[in-house]
């Protein structure tokens, strides 16, 4: 099965193999998670991030918000790194264009913050 492909993202809305979501979401290699609701609206914890860890990832890109306004504390990041992924956090629309051009790539899984 391709890895989903992110058709197009603007403020509020991301459309992931002709599926419009309006709700930040985790694109895995096999499908898509909505709802993606974390512990601190614009924090990502290390509990926000169970399925992630569990899919062990070789790569996980984060999409921030449109102006960059979610955070990634330290004890995440650390997290993170001691799991052995690699980690590129970016504004969402640069974080949908690197995934799509790494998504074919083993285990690429991204977490999308659709709004601010």
């Amino acid at each position: 099965m391709p890895a989903p492909i992110l058709d197009a993202y603007q403020f509020g809305r991301i459309v992931v193999d002709g599926v419009a979501y309006t709700q930040d979401i985790i694109i895995f290699p096999d499908r898509v998670q909505e709802n993606w609701w974390r512990e601190a609206g614009h924090s990502v914890s290390v509990g926000d991030l169970e399925t992630i860890f569990t899919a062990k990832p070789s790569h996980l890109i984060l999409g921030l918000g449109a102006a960059s306004r979610v955070q990634i504390p330290a004890e995440t990041m650390a997290a993170i790194m001691e799991a052995g992924i690699d980690v590129t956090a970016l504004p969402t629309r640069e974080a949908c264009y690197l995934y799509n051009e790494m998504k074919d790539q083993e285990r690429i899984i991204a977490g999308i913050h659709l709004t601010c």
